[in-house]
Formats: C-alpha cells, structure tokens, sequence
C-alpha cells in the first residue's frame, strides 16, 4: 500500500500550488513529529502585560496536524485545543486574547487566560493525550526588561532547567505561515543566543 507521505509527495509533484501541502500534513501517529513548546512570554510585552503569547516549534521533516491536541497548564489557565498545522522545520503562534499581543505577526491561533508570573507548568498532549513535551517552570525571561523565555534545543527536554535561556526584548515570535500571514525560517541554533529571523513566502498561488 503507498504511504500518505507517498501520496503527498507526488500530489505535490502534480500540482503547482504550495497551498495543497497544508492538506497533505501528517498525524502525530504517522510521522516521529516532535512538536515543543519553544518561547513563551509569560510576562506579556512593553505595550501590556497581559500581551502574553507562546511559540510552538516542530523539530520533525512533515508537517503536523494539531486538530486534536491540547496545550494546557495543571490548574487549567490556560487551557487551549489546538487547531491548523505547523509545518515541518517550522512555528505555531497563539496570541492571549487577540491579535493586538503581538501586533506584527499574524496569530495561528488566538487563547484566552493569563499564565501566572510566578510559576506555571504547561502541558503540550497529542489527539490521543498522549504527553508530547512539558515545561515545569518559568526558567527564563524578565518581567522588567520583558526578554522572553526561549528554549535553546528542541531535542532536549522542557523540564530541563539548563534548555531555556532570555530571547531578546519582546521575544522573535513566528507563525506557521500557513494562515496568511508572515513566515519562518528555522531557528539558528548554533549559539544559546536567538537571533531575529526575516520571513519568507511560504504559501503561493502561482
């Protein structure tokens, strides 16, 4: 029988739409995915404190459906169901509230409820509730300076202290690119330090 990453791949082949890649995205159950919770801004931002908002990261090569999956914390604010698609290499961002946390950026999804300033443990679970990453504690960032808390290897473990450092003022905070809004390029890795990322046109209609 031809695998769906077959049956993607030369629908792909067959068309010249990136659009339709978005419906050929795999399930947690067909691909090794390895989505993670990768910055967070648990002190919101300059503008307002209640600008907070949180990036997802997809460390696998296929694109991954989270209708299904839930991104909560254990006293339940927040507590989001997930929708849409992060693609391979790429980001998801959700947006407390509305669009205004982070006005730049065109929101994946929008949540409401604060996380708390002082310690929050969230839980990222699969279609079938199955833990796909935690993260126990604010390891990083600043509630004065408003640097956001970046993780430093999607490979390494969320409850790992050591894997979170400050990202800049306001944070780098990135869509899928698969909403119409901007996009991103991967994460450069090679130092703890993040670095600004410039976008580039993922979706096209040509």
């Amino acid at each position: 029988m031809q695998s769906r990453a077959s049956r993607c791949h030369r629908l792909f082949q067959a068309t010249s739409s990136l659009v339709v890649v978005s419906s050929c995205a795999l399930t947690a159950s067909e691909a090794a995915a390895q989505v993670v919770v990768n910055e967070i801004a648990w002190m919101g931002t300059h503008t307002s404190a209640n600008d907070g908002w949180i990036e997802l990261f997809n460390d696998s090569a296929s694109d991954v459906d989270l209708t299904g999956w839930t991104l909560a914390a254990t006293d339940d604010t927040p507590s989001i169901s997930l929708a849409w698609v992060v693609p391979a290499g790429g980001h998801f961002l959700l947006e407390r509230t509305d669009e205004s946390a982070v006005p730049t950026v065109t929101a994946d999804q929008i949540y409401t409820g604060a996380m708390g300033n002082t310690g929050e443990v969230l839980e990222l679970r699969d279609g079938s509730a199955v833990l796909q990453d935690s993260v126990d504690a604010l390891y990083a960032a600043d509630n004065t300076t408003k640097e956001t808390m970046w993780r430093v290897d999607p490979a390494v473990i969320g409850t790992e202290s050591t894997n979170w450092t400050h990202s800049l003022v306001d944070g780098t905070p990135m869509n899928s690119g698969l909403c119409g809004g901007g996009c991103t390029m991967p994460r450069t890795r090679s130092t703890v330090s993040p670095v600004r990322r410039s976008c580039f046109a993922r979706v096209s209609t040509s």
